[in-house]
């Protein structure tokens, strides 16, 4: 058999998917699609690639399948000859495809058809028992021209993203009120004028995504099992492709083995899943490997920004002007292009300043689209202002925790002319308790005796980070109930994967309810189990999700209060709850057992139980101050973190030693992202960190020990007082780094340095004229 013959061992289903789309009609992705980038078809056929089972032990999966892909070997292959009559063809002029519709919501087919860019995405698919021997279609196929950077203009007719398209500009966003103007810079004693990168960054995290579906005929019922953030998100999502209501779609979300914002979208893959699943009566299972995840799963950050600042001689801000690219990839998922949107918000950190203009564009390349990463345009945002703070105190010789003294916010709440408020905090408080844990005196001092003696040298950074916590919708659901075994169970919508609220929600709820909180069980994950939900993402989990929880167990609180009052005879305000049992205040003797309240509610036909949504009238804003110290290794450019010192406010602590955790995992990303990560594409549109051997991830002797603290200033915005801790090592980190870098190789008037500080980078840095770029 030719190699041309062998495609026709292609499934009937799989054709019909890879012509027609998931509804075998020439339409579009309904607009509520999530969309990822296809590559384009490959030239010849081949075996499909073998996946691993992510969930073994899963009850849907049962004589599963295992879903093949075929995935494409070019960074932007073509296919010519295609058919240009058929609606959504390379000659189609209609709807989505107008060759000036490059928007964020551009369609993104969930198999590749005609020449899509991007990387090794779908084709094809199919069940591995099958025997799908083809990789694509492809006919005739040869390399397109590929965008990988962000500093050439679009030449006319380039191709750039997908048939029809023939600009890279995804649309932008100007700057809100009190924008910076020409007068502003001009009247300034000094202005700085900094380009900066933000490299794009791959989540790795410990379990790649997966999924399992299994679709029960009798009741035209899918259930997927989906390594997700959003298990809710996912499931609307699933059944409006799919076509059919929410009702009919369960999705579980178990430990999902980490996310960080990552798997926060729905992909095209896990959709092919439940799709295949029903189409074949059979379950379907399908996980990602390694080089699949660095290659197609979302990447972070990817911005370049030049920002101007003015300020007075005495070191008081002016003015911020800065115009940013974002690189959004070739198609936009969910919320990839409302990521960069995020920057402006929180671009002028935690300081007073009266004007700005901010100005972001997204701009389309040949890449995976970029989504959240651990901060989410937050992270960037922080590096510019604090890098521009370092660079203003060079300029006017002011010590960098002056300057920044200087400008803090000091009223709250506070309004920034971004039209971010600043719910509560102390700033000031916050920098000099940071500087006091890091002995900044001491290096101070150790930094001039150095110098002096032409010893290695030492840098100090500081960088002083805040967010807008709560993410997506502001609001979560939350459910109590007490059963006849006196054990409570809680169900929420948060989707936790590795944060522990597992923990913090049975101490809410435990000490609510006045029993231990082992004797609670935490429920999520479910949508069968718990109805409506958001999810894990963007520090929204303990101030919103862990606010419902509270609000629903004082009710169930009232409840049982309710009920005792009555089986004891006494006023509900002297009921009192401890250990496990309903008492009168003042006579221990009269008491009765939750247990045995929730059994006679029951037999009654009522239960106890209570359910509510709780939702913030806009974002919390947590903070923090970090301070680094490196030495800097001349002879090797090698960057050795000899003190690192955090203090962050995220409002009341639940669980100091959960936030702890929190904190020093977002100082190994952030310190990853200021040494180590980037994720890089030759020139031909190739990824060429496609492996943990050429994507490097710290390890424990990459990191320094870290000194943290914390300061309480609670939001007003939710009950528990609570604001979010999940970001703020990751935000704080990288200019903290950068900052010391630059300041220990200041007396050597090298150039700015531009991320990641690799060995390689600092010591072309440090043996080139003027600095190497």
């Amino acid at each position: 058999m030719s190699r041309s013959e062998r495609v026709l061992f292609f499934p009937p289903t799989l054709l019909l998917m890879y012509r027609r789309g998931f509804d075998g009609r020439w339409s579009e992705p309904p607009p509520h699609a999530v969309h990822r980038d296809p590559s384009a078809e490959t030239r010849g056929p081949g075996p499909a690639r073998r996946r691993r089972a992510v969930y073994r032990r899963c009850p849907a999966a049962g004589n599963a399948a295992y879903g093949g892909g075929a995935l494409s070997a070019r960074a932007r292959p073509a296919r010519r000859g295609c058919d240009r009559r058929r609606p959504g063809g390379a000659g189609d002029r209609r709807g989505h495809h107008r060759g000036r519709s490059a928007r964020p919501d551009a369609p993104h087919r969930r198999l590749a058809r005609v020449s899509q860019p991007g990387l090794r995405d779908p084709s094809a698919a199919g069940p591995r028992d099958r025997q799908v021997l083809g990789r694509a279609r492809g006919r005739r196929s040869g390399p397109q021209p590929v965008r990988c950077g962000r500093r050439r203009r679009a030449r006319p007719g380039e191709v750039r993203c997908a048939p029809g398209r023939d600009g890279s500009r995804r649309g932008h966003r100007p700057g809100g009120p009190g924008a910076a103007s020409g007068p502003d810079l001009r009247r300034a004693a000094v202005v700085v004028d900094l380009t900066m990168e933000q490299p794009r960054l791959a989540a790795v995290p410990i379990e790649c995504r997966g999924a399992v579906a299994a679709y029960d005929r009798p009741t035209d019922r899918i259930e997927v099992w989906l390594s997700t953030q959003t298990p809710h998100s996912a499931r609307t999502q699933i059944a409006g492709i799919l076509g059919t209501s929410v009702e009919r779609v369960r999705v579980v979300a178990p430990d999902v083995g980490g996310g960080f914002g990552a798997k926060g979208s729905l992909y095209p893959e896990e959709v092919l899943v439940a799709y295949l699943a029903r189409r074949l009566g059979r379950p379907i299972k399908w996980i990602e490997d390694r080089a699949e995840n660095l290659r197609c799963t979302t990447h972070g950050r990817g911005q370049r920004a030049r920002v101007r600042a003015a300020a007075a001689q005495d070191g008081t801000v002016l003015a911020v002007d800065a115009d940013v690219l974002a690189d959004l990839g070739a198609y936009c998922l969910l919320v990839t292009a409302a990521i960069p949107a995020r920057t402006p918000l929180v671009g002028l950190g935690a300081y007073r300043i009266p004007n700005v203009r901010y100005r972001i564009r997204g701009i389309a390349t040949t890449k995976a689209p970029t989504g959240p990463y651990r901060g989410a345009g937050r992270p960037e945002a922080a590096y510019y202002i604090e890098r521009v703070m370092d660079g203003l105190a060079a300029r006017l010789g002011m010590d960098p925790a002056e300057i920044r003294r200087r400008n803090l916010i000091a009223t709250f709440p506070h309004t920034s002319p971004t039209g971010l408020v600043h719910d509560s905090g102390d700033y000031s408080a916050m920098l000099d308790r940071a500087l006091e844990l890091a002995g900044y005196d001491h290096w101070r001092a150790e930094q001039a005796r150095r110098r002096s003696a032409d010893a290695r040298p030492i840098g100090i950074g500081l960088s002083t980070w805040i967010e807008a916590a709560g993410g997506g919708d502001l609001w979560e659901s939350g459910t109590a109930r007490l059963d006849s075994s006196g054990r409570v169970t809680v169900l929420t919508g948060s989707s936790p994967h590795g944060q522990g609220l597992e923990t913090a929600f049975s101490q809410i709820a435990a000490d609510v309810l006045g029993i231990a909180p082992d004797a609670v069980a935490v429920v999520h994950g479910d949508t069968d189990a718990v109805p409506a939900g958001v999810g894990t993402f963007g520090s929204r989990s303990l101030a919103i999700g862990g606010s419902a929880v509270l609000a629903a167990a004082g009710q169930l609180r009232e409840q049982i209060v309710a009920a005792a009052a009555r089986f004891l005879e006494a006023a509900p305000g002297d009921i009192v709850l401890a250990g496990g049992t309903a008492a009168v205040r003042g006579a221990p003797g009269r008491a009765v057992a939750l247990a045995e309240l929730a059994g006679a509610a029951e037999a009654a036909g009522v239960g106890m139980q209570a359910s509510t949504r709780f939702a913030s009238e806009r974002f919390m804003v947590p903070s923090g101050a970090h301070v680094a110290v490196v030495e800097v290794d001349r002879d090797t450019g090698i960057v050795a973190v000899l003190r690192y010192a955090a203090v962050d406010d995220c409002g009341r602590l639940v669980n100091p030693m959960l936030v702890r955790g929190q904190v020093h995992g977002g100082v190994a990303q952030g310190v990853a992202q200021a040494l180590l990560e980037q994720v890089v594409y030759g020139g031909d549109g190739q990824l060429l960190t496609g492996t943990l051997l050429d994507y490097p991830v710290p390890s424990a002797a990459d990191l320094p020990a870290i000194a943290w603290d914390f300061i309480e200033s609670p939001s007003p915005l939710n009950p528990l007082g609570a604001k979010g801790a999940g970001e703020s090592g990751a935000i704080g980190a990288p200019p903290a780094i950068v900052n010391a870098v630059e300041d220990a190789l200041r007396p050597f008037a090298i150039r700015p340095l531009a991320l990641p500080l690799t060995p390689d980078r600092v010591w072309r840095h440090l043996n080139s004229p003027g600095g190497a770029p």
